[in-house]
């Protein structure tokens, strides 16, 4: 009687299958990756539309309460990159500015807020300064702000009818 032994089989993976799984890994990586980046930009032109809706509405609001804008953002709404830039609101006009995120980190001037407490109006536009971030050009070329945010909005004076 011969005593034959079968061979252990080893079990695990060729080195042949990891390298395809790594492969594919990196391919599926290569396309999510991007995928989220724009994603999260999208998310921060959301915030940032949503922002300048609502600062539009709380200084609207603020100056039909009150008969005047005041001379400090923080007084007229709760939005934290909105700050005053030129002018006095005791004068004719002032200019408040909205910030968003700009590549990278730190902020960059998106969106200007005239205020004028002659006439109560409140007129929104472009920042002059040049916009390289894709929060703020996104913000710029959505339609929401090309339409709805865009020019002026007369809040008191004359406007106001019974």
């Amino acid at each position: 009687m011969t005593n034959t032994q079968q061979p252990k089989m080893s079990k695990g993976f060729t080195m042949i299958e990891l390298i395809f799984v790594i492969v594919i890994i990196g391919i599926l990586a290569s396309v999510a990756i991007p995928r989220l980046a724009a994603t999260r930009d999208d998310a921060k032109i959301a915030t940032a539309l949503s922002e300048t809706g609502m600062i539009l509405r709380e200084t609207t609001a603020y100056y039909t309460a009150n008969g005047h804008f005041e001379d400090t953002a923080s007084a007229m709404s709760n939005a934290a990159d909105f700050n005053k830039t030129s002018g006095s609101v005791d004068g004719d006009d002032a200019v408040f500015t909205y910030y968003t995120p700009k590549n990278g980190s730190g902020v960059e001037a998106c969106v200007d807020f005239k205020i004028y407490n002659t006439d109560g109006n409140v007129t929104i536009g472009e920042n002059s300064a040049a916009a390289s971030g894709n929060v703020c050009r996104g913000l710029r070329q959505s339609n929401t702000f090309k339409i709805q945010l865009t020019g002026s909005h007369p809040v008191g004076g004359s406007h106001v009818s019974f």
